[in-house]
This record gives structure tokens, sequence and C-alpha cells, in this order.
């Protein structure tokens, strides 16, 4: 055999690795974006709301944008910054006015 056959083998090797890095960090990207999506899913069915955009778009940012999405994701809705959000949106002024509504004079 010769050193043209060695060189071939070396580079097709190397391409298939970067293809399988390339399908796996897809695959994972995947992965985190159905996992943001469940979470965001379960936020929402404990009466809180999402941040900034709706978890569709979490979850699609994810497959764009990677770890990094998921990051910002976990830090907006699961740090300590998650519980002074809950507590501006549960601090609405009351007022004094009653609620308008029917009238039943019994």
């Amino acid at each position: 055999m010769n050193m043209n056959f060695y060189m071939y083998l070396v580079q097709y090797l190397s391409a298939s690795h970067s293809l399988i890095q390339i399908v796996g960090g897809f695959i994972v990207q995947i992965f985190f974006a159905l996992a943001v999506l469940a979470d965001a899913v379960k936020i929402q069915d404990q009466g809180h709301k999402m941040v900034f955009v709706s978890g569709k778009i979490w979850a699609l940012g994810t497959l764009c944008g990677g770890v990094f999405i998921v990051l910002a994701y976990w830090i907006i809705h699961h740090s300590t910054l998650r519980s002074s959000v809950d507590s501006d949106q549960n601090s609405k002024p009351v007022s004094d006015v009653p609620p308008r509504g029917p009238v039943y004079d019994y």
C-alpha cells in the first residue's frame, strides 16, 4: 500500500468524525429544546408567566443558539431572579373602585 491510501484514509476518517460531531451536537440541541419546551409548559401550568417570549420561542431559540440560550432561559426562569419577577407581578396596586358587573337586587 502506498502513502496516498493512508492520506485518503485519514482525510475520510477526519471528515466522518466532523460529521458525527455536527449530527451529535444537533441531536443534543434538539433534546435541550424539548426539555426547555416541557419546562415552559410546566411553569405555565403552575400559574407563572414566561418572561420575554413564549415557551415555543424559547425552544426555537435553543435550536438556534444552543447551550447559551438554555443558560439564559435557566437564569431568567429558575434562578433567584425569578422570585423578583414574580413578586413584581403580584404587587399590583389595588383599586378602591369595585369591579363592574351585574347588580343583583333580591
